[in-house]
This record gives C-alpha cells, structure tokens and sequence, in this order.
C-alpha cells in the first residue's frame, strides 16, 4: 500500500537531514576544508559502525556511539516498517535459524524484527531522528556564533 511507501520515504529523508546535521556541524566548527573533509569523513563512518552496519558486537567502550547515530534510527524504523505484521517466506539462504537450508515454510515479521535487535517503535525512532536534527543544528548555529572570524582557507 502506500502506506509503507510514505513510510520509507519519511524515514530516508529524515535520515538524510539528521545526517546532513552532522556535516553542517562539521562545516561550522572546522575552519579549514582539507581537514573539515578528514574530520566528516572519520565521523562519517564512525556514525555508521556505532549504527550497527559494520560491525554487530560493538566493543563496549564505543556502545555510546549507537545513541547518536542517525544510521540505526533510520534502519530500525525502516525494519518496522517493512516486516511489522508480516509473513515472509523462507528463501533458502539460511539467514534466518527458522528458515535454515530450506524454501519452505515462512517467518513471522517479529521474528525478523528480533533477529535485526530492533529497538523502539517507528514512531520512536523517527522522532530521534528529528530530535537529532534539531539539536545537532542548533549545536551547529551556536558553533557559527560564537566562533572566532579566522578566515577560511
């Protein structure tokens, strides 16, 4: 239905500007481009291990990172959205332990939902993306004010 389809396009845009939060955040704060682009960079992709896509146990000393990172809001909404209240058949590729080396047979959509750990519901997660949104920008006006003229190179 269409429901699902607004659904993901909400959730990828606010994704999409609570990421572009950071960059902006970056850009106000480091004067200097060659380094504002190894600092986006760096934040960039650690955004995306602490959101869960790289790695699935995140050492212990790096947890925090999750909280912030707008990777896992985005994909545990999209998750909900796609699987909440669903059958899925089984595929063969034995990702799933209910589905293992089998076509047979099907999955319910909370048990995918737990598979992927998903946390919070899409309403949740999608307000912590606007949360994010908003505080990381304000974060980036308040850098801009009170920010030393140095002069960009």
């Amino acid at each position: 239905g269409v429901g699902p389809f607004f659904g993901f396009g909400t959730t990828v845009l606010l994704g999409v500007l609570s990421g572009e939060s950071f960059g902006l955040l970056v850009g106000a704060t480091v004067p200097d481009f060659e380094n504002a682009l190894v600092v986006l960079l760096l934040l960039s992709l650690g955004l995306m291990l602490g959101g869960g896509y790289y790695v699935e146990n995140i050492p212990a000393f790096y947890s925090w990172v999750e909280f912030i990172s707008p990777f896992k809001y985005a994909f545990h909404a999209c998750v909900r959205i796609e699987f909440q209240g669903t059958q899925t058949k089984c595929d063969g590729s034995g990702v799933l332990p209910d589905c293992y080396d089998t076509n047979y047979g099907s999955v319910s959509g909370e048990d995918i939902i737990k598979f992927y750990n998903v946390q919070g519901s899409i309403g949740f997660n999608l307000g912590f993306q606007l949360l994010l949104f908003g505080v990381v920008r304000f974060i980036a006006y308040l850098s801009l004010k009170f920010h030393q003229n140095t002069g960009r190179t």
